[in-house]
């Protein structure tokens, strides 16, 4: 495994703990993300998997980081169903893998650096 992807899934699992008074991992929205990637992306899900309890931390995560991002955008004026595609655009990695796909490592840090500029 790549170092870039532990430490994805260490950022994951550490912000993910992070999360958890605020909002409990193991929502439905989650469950049905993680559905979603299995269709869409069974690489990344495959590779998430070698860690347990992986996946799910991705989800809680990137779930929150989508609803926060949204958040954002609605009161900034966009409206809200122009917020919700503009946020799972950036948040949640729905679309297909295709062989030059960015890994997920990469993805992450380039999610973790959006989020903090």
């Amino acid at each position: 495994m790549s170092n870039r992807l532990k430490e994805a899934v260490d950022w994951a699992m550490a912000e993910s703990q992070a999360l958890e008074e605020e909002w409990p991992i193991g929502s439905k929205v989650e469950k049905d993300l993680m559905a979603q990637w299995q269709n869409l992306r069974p690489k990344m899900m495959s590779r998430l998997r070698v860690f347990p309890g992986a996946a799910e931390a991705m989800a809680h995560v990137l779930m929150d980081r989508k609803f926060k991002a949204e958040e954002q955008y609605v009161k900034a004026g966009m409206p809200i169903l122009d917020a919700d595609l503009q946020a799972s655009k950036e948040w949640l990695m729905l679309e297909e893998e295709s062989d030059d796909s960015l890994p997920i490592s990469d993805r992450i840090t380039t999610s973790q650096n959006h989020a903090h500029a």
